[in-house]
């Protein structure tokens, strides 16, 4: 197996397996909050260590992934 076909195993398909597999164990609301913060994680990640840019659109976007985060989790609180 060459190099670039293990990189691409172990970056790919591995970390999906392994992502799926912790999702198991959370509730499916816990579960679909992670699932929308993994983009805004990834962007950010990008902009910190790439020097990438972003427009005022996908700024935007960003908040409001993270309004709907709190919201839920105020929602939440209320309910208990």
């Amino acid at each position: 197996m060459s190099a670039s076909l293990k990189f691409g195993f172990l970056s790919t398909v591995l970390a999906f397996c392994l992502y799926t597999a912790g999702l198991k164990n959370l509730d499916n609301g816990k579960a679909s909050i992670l699932a929308s913060v993994e983009p805004v994680a990834a962007t950010l990640i990008g902009v910190i260590l790439y020097k990438e840019t972003l427009s005022a659109g996908e700024i935007f976007g960003i908040i409001l992934v993270m309004v709907a985060i709190v919201m839920c989790n105020l929602t939440n609180k209320d309910k208990k």
